[in-house]
């Protein structure tokens, strides 16, 4: 059983909050701050719960309708490449979702799809970080592990919000000219993640049809 602060490490990494803070820069510049305190309450509600759920359902769920872990790789690769696309050619990409209607009530019920997608899924939590979560819960044999890893599903979540709380700050210095020039360099690395997440459920999948194996 690997130690708290690895799994802390380890998921940390491959959830890469890093490269949503443009995004959420982009989007969020000229929100009150109420409205970007319930985007980041949306999204890390949804953080830690698709994280649990995935932990103790992910792999009987999987299983029982015979999805495999590289057809979430594909899947999922393919929509955070639209979203990087969009990023790159258009600006944050959600514009659209706070179009049209703008009584208070359709605003606020956009603000927390936000911050619960794209932001939340797939841009944080994406099929890697899913896979990942599902492998630990086959280590967890008893309550007090499992207490463990929600307490770290807990931490990430608090600190991710946390980090794009605080990524004002970034703004204030960078402006409105660097927080363009940001979001487009990491539009393209968000897309170069999505080409590796396709790639790597591709190549778990075409040796399967080359050999004549049904994946499903």
């Amino acid at each position: 059983m690997t130690s708290y602060l690895q799994i802390y490490i380890t998921l940390f990494s491959v959830l890469n909050p890093l490269v949503a803070i443009p995004l959420y820069l982009d989007t969020t510049r000229r929100f009150s701050r109420p409205e970007k305190t319930l985007i980041l309450t949306a999204f890390g509600f949804a953080m830690f719960s698709v994280m649990a759920i995935a932990f103790v359902l992910g792999q009987p769920l999987l299983n029982g309708i015979g999805i495999h872990d590289y057809s979430l790789k594909i899947g999922g690769g393919l929509i955070v490449l639209l979203i990087a696309i969009s990023i790159v050619t258009s600006g944050s990409g959600t514009d659209k979702q706070f179009d049209g209607d703008n009584s208070a009530h359709d605003f606020r019920k956009r603000i927390i799809g936000f911050g619960v997608s794209p932001l939340a899924i797939p841009i944080v939590i994406g099929p890697g970080s899913i896979i990942m979560v599902i492998l630990y819960s086959q280590e967890a044999h008893s309550l007090a592990l499992q207490l463990q890893f929600f307490s770290i599903f807990l931490l990430l979540s608090l600190t991710i919000s946390l980090l794009f709380a605080l990524s004002g700050l970034i703004y204030k210095v960078i402006g409105d000219i660097g927080l363009v020039i940001l979001s487009k360099l990491m539009g393209l690395v968000l897309a170069a993640v999505a080409v590796e997440m396709i790639f790597s459920g591709l190549t778990r999948a075409l040796p399967l049809l080359w050999a004549g194996v049904n994946p499903a």
